[in-house]
Formats: C-alpha cells, structure tokens, sequence
C-alpha cells in the first residue's frame, strides 16, 4: 500500500510540472557569428582537415579586416556569459542602420551607466559592420546539412520531462518553454544559460562538446542541468545581495582559481556554487549517485570550489529535511555560510 502511494505521490508532483513545457533546439545566427569572430581572433585546435574547420576559414580575408581588432578590443572585459547574452537578445544580423539597443536590455545585461552603454552601443556598431564586409552570410548559409545531424544527435539525448520536472520541483519554478541553441561555430566545452526577459523561457547555449565539432559526449546530461540550472537559480541567489556582500572576504582564497574560469568577482562565484550544488543534488535526487558523488568531488577539489560540500549540505537540509521553499534555503544558506566560514574583525 505504502509503495502504491509513493508512485501516486511521484507522478502527481511531475504531473504538476512541466506537463505544459515545450522543449525546443534552434540555431542562431547571431550566436554563431559570435562563434566565427572569436574562431578568427582565436582559432581553436580542431582538425583543419574537419570540413567545418575549413568552412569557417573560407574567408581568410575577413582575418585582415581591422575592424576585427577593434571588436576584441572594446571586448576584452566584456566575459563571455555577457556577449552570448547580448548576441541572442539582438534582432538577427545585420542590424537596421537605424537599430538602437533599449536601456532596459542594457541595465538587464548590466550595462547600467551612459558611459558603459556608449560601450556596448559602439562595439554592437562594429560588429554588424564586420557582418556586413565579413563572409559569414555563405557560412551560414552552408551549415544546415551540418545542424541537421547535430539536432538528430541531441534530440536523442535531451533532458526528459522527468528531468525538468525534478529541476522545477526543487527549484520551486517552472518555465513555459525550454530552448537549446547549439552553435557549430562556437569553441568547444562551453555552455550558457539565459532567461530571456519579459517571457518565462529558459535558454542553453552550447558549443560542441568535445573538439573537432562533436556533440556525442555524455557530458551532455551535467550541462543540460548546469545551465538550465543558471535561469532557476540566478534571480533567487541575485535577492540576497545584501548578505553576498556581507561575506565577501570569502573571495580571496578562491580568486587565483576563480578568475581563469571566468568568475572574477564574489557574485559570479556564489551563484556558480548554488547551480553546481542543484546540479550535484538534481543528480543525486534522479537516482545519479555516482555521477553525483563524482561532480561534488571534481568541483570541489579540481575547480577549487570549495564551500561546495556545505552549501549542498545545508541546501539538502532546508530544502529536503525541513521542507523550506527554495528561496528560504538559499537565504538561510549564505546567512550560515557567513556564520561559519566569515572570520569576525
């Protein structure tokens, strides 16, 4: 009896998320144009023998245009997270001569100074006139043979509804749609994960797997939750400002290994050790236990996040044992890890 109610609990509590989701995968112009600027300013070291490879060099005369060293100059401090951002919240290049980037998408992107939106408004200026004089519309329009086999590819692999009803249920959130824009163009191993304002949409970003363009690698289930994990847990983690900056000094330690990953600052690294928590505790709670033990090691050790094992600690607590809401965890979370980590003056 006791066994039939847990099955009726588990499909009531999925049933009650993600029944309306759609899952989608797209490709995006403007992502891979971002992806073929930085190949050209930084190639990588996939098979120059790889068609691909040497379809994205079929224009070697775009590697001399100076406008190329203009753009990577204007955004050398501008992280990655940000331009992936800014390029799927644009219109499709080539812009309007006439385009204007609203404050609101500026603040939203954190632009929120005329000084820091002089910046951003002039490096989109580039950008759309090196699309104009680039040779990336002929890129572009050879690559759908080549998407064609990478959507066939992660279809396959996809998250499951279970998947994200499980993330919806512990993140107490659930999205209208979930969309997954894979760039060939793009350097390998990346992810990104957006919400795209005014809609209920998350959005996942993803550069080929592995290199030389391979999408097969089973790294495709951790992803999947990290950077689906960005939309969940950035606004909660985002509400507690005040008690992020409270233990700031826990920065220091972290710093040196923090900043080649791209975190440069306390903000970026806590809510990077809130979505790597739900992605060791989502895995964990789907039955994952190895893959679970084997991130909270690899993250904790390897990349140096260090406060990992008593974030996921205290999330489980709250989130699980006491039954608090996700945001209540998170709030009682920092205030302990302030208490028990944050050294008095």
């Amino acid at each position: 009896m006791r066994t039939i109610i847990s099955i009726l609990f588990l499909i009531t509590m999925y049933s009650g998320f993600a029944q309306e989701n759609t899952l989608n995968i797209q490709f995006n112009k403007n992502i891979d144009f971002l992806g073929y600027i930085l190949e050209l300013g930084d190639p990588s070291d996939n098979d120059p023998n790889h068609p691909l490879t040497k379809l994205l060099k079929v224009h070697p005369e775009d590697l001399q245009n100076p406008l190329l060293g203009e753009i990577f100059t204007l955004g050398a401090e501008i992280n990655y997270a940000t331009l992936v951002n800014l390029m799927y919240l644009l219109p499709e290049f080539p812009l309007n001569k006439n385009y204007e980037l609203s404050r609101e998408t500026a603040i939203y992107l954190g632009y929120d100074t005329d000084e820091k939106l002089a910046v951003l408004t002039e490096l989109i200026e580039k950008v759309n006139t090196f699309y104009l004089e680039s040779g990336f519309e002929s890129v572009w329009g050879t690559l759908p043979p080549f998407q064609k086999e990478v959507k066939e590819t992660l279809w396959v692999k996809s998250p499951t509804p279970q998947l994200l009803a499980e993330m919806e249920f512990y993140y107490q959130k659930d999205f209208d749609s979930y969309l997954i824009i894979p760039s060939l163009c793009m350097f390998s191993g990346p992810g990104w994960g957006i919400q795209k304002p005014q809609t209920n949409e998350a959005v996942f970003v993803l550069g080929p797997l592995e290199k030389n363009f391979d999408f097969t690698s089973e790294r495709f289930y951790e992803l999947s939750i990290h950077e689906f994990g960005h939309p969940f847990a950035n606004p909660v983690v985002l509400n507690f400002k005040d008690h992020i900056n409270s233990s700031e000094s826990l920065f220091s330690p972290l710093k040196e290994a923090m900043v080649p990953q791209g975190y440069r600052d306390w903000i970026s690294c806590i809510i990077e050790h809130f979505v790597r928590a739900g992605e060791v505790i989502i895995s964990e709670r789907q039955g994952k236990h190895k893959t679970s033990n084997e991130l909270l090691e690899s993250y904790s050790k390897e990349r140096q996040f260090i406060y990992l094992p008593y974030i996921v600690k205290q999330l489980k607590k709250y989130r699980f044992d006491q039954g608090l809401s996700y945001s209540v965890a998170v709030e009682k979370t920092l205030v302990d890890l302030q208490s028990n980590f944050v050294k008095a003056p």
